[in-house]
């Protein structure tokens, strides 16, 4: 072994760690272990393995058959945020062990959480009440009244971002919680993080959702495959293909169609490679519903469909094979699988799960349930080729194809004549400011707006005598939770100065901007009113 080094983040397109460190907090998604190993030999084993501060090994890397090479770079990844070394503190220890030799080593601490383990979460559980509304179990200890609920997703460049800000429902018990998400969580990784009052965090909590599309195995009916890598997979499956699962034919050679949709094929004649961290050939299927399933590693000169043909599921495909980054000299065979919510492969991966397999695991070896008849590679597929409006170009290998995100303006509505105010927030983050109500006027109008469908601001008011209008208040001429605009019409109001508060609630994780408007009509203002 040349060199080695500790690191919370990794390139994903090169062997590297970005950001050293010998230190992790539990929040932190992972700890990167990379080294190169020198002078390896055709058929070299070596394993990684991760021990616990009692030194138990609680991970393993085992890399088989490596190939021959000069210098072979390598990177292993231990995950930490919502696994159980987040609540294994103390120092811990990664080698590489190779014929019963150490070959190198390194120590690194994984933080206490701030309350020692006073206040945390030990499980979530998701129940879809209906389609715009989502409970959330919480258990764990340290549960207390007052306390909030933020539903978080992590971001390469930011960290955990939070997208909503949940008060708990009903009754608190120091172990149990539960909290109602208004609107539905797609296909994705979100974790729950619990404040206290007193600004105490809890380590986060893996909320795994996903999509209920009905994927099948990606191999041909009635053969035999082994999976040889899960999601967050210590070999390779972080970052963008966290959700990914490898595939190793055990009988049988055929990659097929894990559900119907559109073609498109590529075939870049690539073969193995030690260095470019490439998914070599592969195919993309359009599904039509805006997922995407991709099939990589796949064997060149091998491919029976052509871009733009419909297939059904378990149609055939290609080959497997071992072209771009995959390991072990001669060998390496495996089909990388993986749903995206964009054309592009090296786009984020979504959480999917296999409709003829219950719980896959690394090491099961699995039959397929595909229809035999389609999955035969050795025969052309001689579909037609079907064009579609809108669909991405097949000439656009490796582009960033994602969709972007639509906002939707909220309706129009006639302009009120008071004092106005503009502000921004974040999930999580109030906005105050007072307006002043004069003696005599017959209504108080308040209108909060604000642009974005995936997105949900609250709006409250408190009068002079203290009393609170909102969705956990006075109700009365409130448009209701999760409007947009979000209006009140309040008759006979207080005179004196109102408090006018937004909180934000549910969002992407940027900063979000509103508009208030606002109108205290006269007695003569209204009678003008009612003679239009």
């Amino acid at each position: 072994m040349r060199q080695s080094a500790l690191g919370a983040a990794a390139r994903e397109q090169g062997c590297a760690v970005s950001r050293q460190q010998n230190s992790f907090a539990p929040a932190e998604r992972q700890v990167f272990f990379w080294f190169v190993a020198l002078q390896v030999r055709a058929g070299d084993n070596l394993k990684v393995e991760w021990l616990d501060p009692d030194g138990k090994v609680a991970a393993t890397a085992d890399y088989e058959s490596l190939p021959a090479a000069p210098e072979l770079c390598l990177l292993t990844q231990l995950p930490l945020a919502g696994f159980a070394p987040a609540n294994q503190p103390g120092m811990w220890a990664v080698r590489a062990v190779s014929g019963g030799a150490t070959l190198i080593s390194r120590t690194f601490e994984i933080q206490k959480d701030p309350s020692g383990g006073k206040f945390n979460i030990s499980t979530v559980t998701r129940t879809e009440v209906s389609a715009g509304e989502t409970s959330l179990t919480l258990e764990g200890i340290g549960f207390e009244a007052g306390m909030m609920i933020h539903i978080a997703q992590y971001s390469k460049t930011g960290g955990w971002n939070y997208i909503a800000a949940l008060m708990p429902d009903g009754a608190i018990t120091n172990t149990r919680v539960t909290a109602t998400y208004h609107g539905v969580l797609g296909p994705g990784e979100y974790m729950a993080i619990v404040r206290s009052l007193d600004e105490r965090l809890s380590n986060p909590a893996r909320i795994v959702v996903a999509t209920s599309s009905g994927y099948r195995m990606p191999f041909a009916g009635g053969e035999t495959w082994e999976i040889t890598q899960v999601p967050y997979g210590s070999f390779s499956h972080w970052g963008n293909v966290v959700n990914a699962f490898d595939i190793a034919p055990r009988s049988g050679a055929c990659v097929v169609a894990m559900r119907a949709g559109i073609v498109y094929a590529f075939d870049r004649g690539e073969v193995q490679s030690h260095t470019n961290r490439s998914f070599g050939n592969y195919v993309t299927i359009d599904h039509g519903d805006g997922e995407y399933s991709h099939y990589a590693h796949l064997a060149r000169g091998t491919f029976v469909v052509k871009t733009g043909q419909r297939v059904e599921a378990g149609q055939a495909l290609a080959h497997v094979g071992n072209s771009g980054y995959t390991l072990g000299e001669g060998g390496g065979y495996h089909v990388h699988a993986e749903v995206t919510k964009s054309f592009n492969i090296a786009s984020q991966s979504i959480p999917f799960t296999f409709s003829d397999i219950k719980t896959p695991s690394k090491g099961m070896v699995v039959k397929s349930t595909q229809p035999v008849a389609l999955g035969d590679c050795g025969k052309r597929f001689d579909g037609p080729i079907i064009t579609q409006s809108g669909t991405p170009s097949s000439t656009a290998v490796g582009a960033s194809l994602v969709n972007a995100s639509i906002s939707t303006a909220p309706p129009a509505r006639p302009a009120l004549n008071g004092p106005k105010f503009h502000g921004e927030v974040g999930v999580g983050d109030w906005w105050h400011n007072g307006v002043t109500v004069p003696k005599g006027s017959t209504h108080l109008q308040v209108r909060l707006a604000f642009s974005g469908a995936d997105r949900e601001l609250n709006l409250h008011l408190v009068s002079p005598s203290n009393k609170h209008y909102g969705w956990y208040g006075d109700k009365t001429g409130y448009s209701g939770q999760g409007t947009n605009p979000e209006e009140f019409d309040i008759p006979a109001p207080e005179s004196g100065t109102w408090r006018l508060s937004v909180q934000g609630t549910k969002g992407t994780g940027e900063v979000m901007k509103f508009e208030i408007e606002t109108a205290m009509p006269a007695p003569q203002i209204a009678a003008n009113r009612r003679r239009r």
